[in-house]
C-alpha cells in the first residue's frame, strides 16, 4: 500500500490518505526514528487505555523520513468547527470539556509521569527563568500529583469532530493531575498566540468568542469534575514555565509577566 492524497500538515509532519480506514503521519526528513517511535509507543498505550483514541498501526519508513499509520478518523478540526460555525461554540466547548473528563477517568502508569515531563519542560526553559527554575520546581513538587491519563496538549486543533469530538496527536500525553491538564488548555485558549493569526479588524469579535469557549469549557469541567477553580489556578504556574521552552511566537512576554506576580504571591 502507498500514500495517496494528502490531508493536512504541521509543524513536524504531513498527514496523507492510507487506504480507507488509515492515515499516514509522515514526519519532515530532520524528525530522528527514536521521536518516531516514541510517539508510536505512547499512541498505542493510549488507545488500548482509552478506546476514543485512534489506534496505531505500525510505523513505516519511505523517502528519509518516517512515518505512523493511525486508524482513519472523517473529520474536520473542531477549530475549523468554531470558525465556521461560531454560533456553536458554548455548545462544542461543553463537549470538549466532558470529552476531558472522560479522558481523565483513565490510568496508564506506564505513560511517563507528570513531575518528570514537567521537570524536563521547566528546566529546558532556563535562559527565561534564571534562579526562578528552582522555586517553580520545588513548587511544583508540592502540587497533588495523581495517575490520570493527560493528554498534555488538549485544544480544538488536536480534537477531530466526527459521531463524537476524538483526540489526536497524543506525542505529549503523561499520567498525573488532571488539574494540570486543564490548566494547560487554558492557558492555550488565554494565548495572545492565538488573536496574532487573525487581521486587527476582528480581533474584538475573535477575542470575544475565544473567552466564551474558554468560560464554557472551564464551568463545565468544574461542573463534571468537581474540581475547584482554585485547584486549576494552582498548576498554572508550572504550566506557564514550561510553555515558555515552546517559543510560541507573542507568548513569551506575556508568560514571563503572569509568572512572575504568580511566584510574587508564593
Amino acid at each position: 500500500m502507498e500514500k495517496s492524497g494528502l490531508m493536512g500538515k504541521g509543524r513536524t509532519a504531513e498527514v496523507y490518505e492510507w487506504g480507507k480506514d488509515q492515515v499516514l503521519k509522515l514526519f519532515y526528513e530532520d524528525t530522528p526514528k527514536a521521536v518516531v517511535d516514541y510517539e508510536a509507543g505512547v499512541g498505542r498505550l493510549v488507545s488500548e487505555a482509552l478506546p476514543v483514541a485512534p489506534a496505531v498501526h505500525g510505523t513505516v519508513q519511505m523517502d528519509h523520513r518516517y512515518g505512523i499509520l493511525y486508524d482513519r478518523v472523517k473529520g474536520k478540526s473542531l477549530s475549523y468547527h468554531l470558525v465556521t460555525n461560531p454560533e456553536q461554540g458554548e455548545n462544542y466547548a461543553k463537549k470538549m470539556a466532558e470529552l476531558h473528563w472522560r479522558i481523565h477517568q483513565a490510568t496508564c502508569t506506564e505513560l511517563p509521569q507528570e513531575l518528570e515531563r514537567f521537570s524536563r519542560g521547566i528546566a529546558a526553559a532556563a535562559d527565561w527563568l534564571g534562579d526562578k527554575v528552582a522555586r517553580i520546581l520545588d513548587y511544583a513538587r508540592e502540587l497533588s500529583q495523581p495517575v490520570a491519563i493527560c493528554h498534555g496538549d488538549f485544544h480544538p486543533d488536536n480534537l477531530l469532530v466526527a459521531e463524537e469530538l476524538v483526540p489526536i496527536d497524543w506525542m505529549n500525553a503523561y499520567f498525573g493531575s488532571p488539574c494540570g491538564d486543564v490548566a494547560r488548555t487554558c492557558l492555550i485558549l488565554q494565548s495572545p498566540h492565538l488573536l496574532g493569526l487573525v487581521p486587527q479588524e476582528i480581533q474584538a469579535a475573535v477575542s470575544q468568542q475565544i473567552r466564551l469557549i474558554h468560560d464554557s469549557y472551564l464551568t463545565e469541567y468544574l461542573r463534571l469534575s468537581g474540581a475547584s477553580q482554585a485547584e486549576i489556578e494552582a498548576w498554572f504556574l508550572p504550566v506557564m514555565a514550561a510553555r515558555l521552552r515552546e517559543r510560541v511566537p507573542g507568548e513569551e512576554q506575556w508568560l514571563l509577566t503572569e509568572i512572575n506576580q504568580r511566584l510574587a504571591t508564593l
